[in-house]
């Protein structure tokens, strides 16, 4: 039987900014607990700032507040000492200045943490091994989108915990690829775990809570949603242009559009007051995710036009709840959805606005996408999810793998 762990996980993170990265959190704490032994996790939060995710902790889960320690600090064992060093001088580390990539408070190391989970693409220096999330490398492909500082950043901060970790976690095959290719990473240091649907954290709708969802929010009786911020390469122009082109034939589609409203913001808002459909395209904001379950099963289907993602929380959501999928194809969103979606090029409003109309008018289709969308959805689980970390955290603690840990690291192998 392995030992039990000690494994710190980086939530330092605020809700409706962070993004997927909050699913993927809460996600992972769902199936963490559901996991038998006596493994201890501690998720890493700004002081005061863990009620986001608090309910979501259970069994062996805590909050870690990022307090400085007081008392000083043991050094590591002798073990983690040679192992370091000899990691050093095969791979110097990236030098990269602490504002962008800052060192530890010894949070973890007081902990006694065996290894550090970094979910988000942020971090901190700390000789205890990592397991770090590059999500994606939107600033390789779509460099116009970022300004010059900004480019640069990234790809040291990328570059730098890569480098320190001793596993790099893509959610999908192509993202494994583009993260050796793009930035340098060996393969061997590759790990492929896919996520799941976050909302199963929030339960089942109830219609009570349908009732006052439909209510709080004024939405129409039908109507296509749209979950996502508003940042450029969630392609909401090409939205707003194929519903204005379906409005052009008399066919009106209502979207609804529900994320977080960032400095792009005013550009989409400015398309939608040019195309004449402001009366077509509503804005609902950040919405709880207690409510986006009864968001989803209100909708007759669900968009995501998306130029390019790391992996596509929403088009889970949209499978786990039976909603109809209008979703671009790209590499990795082609990954994620199988059969399970009507597909366009997101480049082509016009093909956006076939599909939409397709899926809007076609109850036969709908219920086609649907079911293959669940059987989809079936293949993704955050119990599974937690099982391939897990079977990580014992790799990097130098436990001895039992023959199912070894099945699942080598099933993660890029």
């Amino acid at each position: 039987m392995p030992r039990d762990l000690r494994i710190v996980i980086d939530a330092r993170l605020e809700p409706g900014k962070a993004g997927g990265v909050v699913q993927l959190v809460l996600g992972l704490a769902q199936g963490l607990a559901g996991l038998d032994g006596g493994d201890q996790y501690r998720f890493l939060v700004r002081p005061g700032h863990g009620g986001w995710l608090e309910p979501h902790l259970a069994g062996g889960l805590r909050l870690l507040e990022a307090v400085r320690p007081e008392a000083p600090l043991p050094p590591p064992p002798f073990r983690r000492r040679l192992a370091d060093a000899v990691r050093r001088r095969l791979a110097p580390p990236l030098e990269v200045s602490e504002e962008l990539v800052p060192p530890t408070k010894g949070v973890a190391e007081a902990f006694g943490a065996d290894a550090v989970h970094l979910p988000s693409q942020q971090g901190f220096t700390t000789a205890i091994p990592t397991m770090y999330h590059p999500w994606d490398l939107q600033h390789v492909h779509f460099p116009q989108f970022f300004e010059a500082d900004d480019r640069r950043n990234r790809d040291l901060i990328y570059r730098a915990l890569s480098r320190q970790a001793r596993v790099v976690v893509t959610a999908t095959r192509w993202a494994a690829d583009d993260v050796v290719a793009n930035l340098g990473v060996p393969r061997r240091k590759v790990a492929v775990i896919p996520a799941a649907s976050p909302l199963t954290a929030y339960g089942e709708p109830t219609r009570a809570d349908l009732e006052r969802v439909r209510e709080a929010y004024d939405l129409h009786e039908a109507f296509v949603l749209y979950p996502a911020q508003s940042w450029p390469h969630k392609n909401h122009l090409a939205l707003v242009d194929a519903v204005a082109l379906l409005a052009h034939e008399g066919v009106r589609i209502p979207v609804v559009c529900a994320g977080w409203l960032n400095d792009f913001f005013p550009t989409i808002e400015r398309r939608v007051r040019e195309a004449g459909v402001g009366d077509h395209v509503v804005f609902l904001r950040q919405v709880p995710g207690e409510d986006m379950g009864a968001l989803y099963r209100l909708a007759r289907a669900m968009v995501f036009p998306s130029l390019f993602e790391g992996w596509g929380f929403p088009i889970l959501e949209a499978f786990s709840l039976g909603v109809p999928l209008v979703c671009s194809d790209i590499p990795s969103t082609r990954e994620v959805v199988g059969d399970g979606a009507a597909t366009f090029d997101p480049d082509s409003p016009e093909e956006l606005a076939r599909q939409l109309r397709r899926v809007w008018e076609d109850e036969g289709l709908r219920r086609e996408l649907v079911e293959r969308g669940r059987a989809r959805n079936r293949e993704f689980s955050w119990e599974r999810t937690a099982r391939l970390c897990r079977a990580h955290y014992r790799r990097l603690a130098g436990v001895r793998l039992g023959a199912e840990d070894r099945a699942l690291v080598a099933e993660t192998a890029a």
